[in-house]
């Protein structure tokens, strides 16, 4: 007879755990009105889609199945004759817990959320150390802030003391009134490399007297040893030498070759 039946006096929609995957099926065949032998085949759907070898075996086992539905198909006939009966069996197969649909989803909204927990910590860490490094630059900063305060506060206090001993200097020169007074045909160029230096330029006035006769104008050019505020503390005290030699003891006006006179 063609067609394909279900089998009898078997539970219906069979399902199994997905630790019942070691199956073994047994079946037989009568046939009332034909004698001979019947042989017998069987395939399994989701397992294979070939059917086996004709054969006597009337058991068939499938091992470590994996979860899913399956379908049993098993078929009765005689060798070499266009007849056959076959019968079909649909079981499933549970999976395992931790390969439902459900677990998956909890599992990946539980790796979303640890990601999203690790991300928070991250970025809270990195603040942290963000702040942090703000802290330090802003003490660092207020650091440099006082430092750049004491040093523009001592380089004022220096350079106040070097415009002072310029002041003092250029106060101990030989004023332009002198000068016009006794050279009307003169100039002075007078550059210092630094705000004050070794570099000088003097002149005094000696009128006739009873003592000297003679009208004598001192003019003195110098380089004092040394540069910027030594320089200028030796220029100083060689304008006081000078001063106390040829103004207070007249020590050079003696010396003939000292001498400058102004007039025949």
């Amino acid at each position: 007879m063609d067609g394909v039946y279900p089998f009898t006096n078997v539970p219906e929609n069979l399902e199994l755990d997905y630790f019942q995957n070691n199956l073994t099926f047994e079946f037989s065949a009568v046939h009332w009105g034909k004698s001979g032998r019947l042989k017998f085949r069987h395939r399994l759907f989701g397992y294979t889609e070939e059917w086996s070898k004709l054969s006597d075996e009337t058991t068939v086992t499938y091992s470590n199945l994996e979860p899913g539905e399956y379908t049993l198909d098993f078929r009765a006939e005689f060798e070499n004759e266009d007849w056959y009966d076959q019968r079909r069996y649909t079981f499933y197969i549970h999976p395992p817990w931790w390969q439902t649909w459900w677990f998956r989803i909890l599992a990946g909204a539980l790796i979303v959320f640890v990601l999203i927990q690790i991300f928070r910590i991250r970025t809270a860490q990195l603040r942290k150390r963000q702040f942090e490094l703000e802290e330090t630059v802003k003490e660092r900063t207020a650091e440099i802030e006082h430092q750049k305060t004491v040093i523009e506060e001592k380089q004022k206090e220096t350079m106040d003391s070097i415009n002072y001993a310029k002041r003092i200097q250029y106060t101990l020169l030989a004023h332009d009134d002198l000068m016009a007074e006794n050279l009307p045909d003169h100039f002075v160029l007078f550059k210092p490399k630094d705000v004050v230096s070794g570099d000088f330029y003097w002149a005094t006035h000696k009128p006739a007297d009873e003592k000297d006769k003679r009208d004598l104008f001192f003019l003195a050019v110098c380089d004092s040893t040394g540069h910027g505020v030594p320089g200028a503390f030796m220029s100083l005290l060689n304008i006081s030498f000078l001063n106390e030699a040829i103004n207070e003891k007249e020590c050079l006006i003696r010396e003939k070759f000292w001498i400058i006179p102004v007039s025949a």
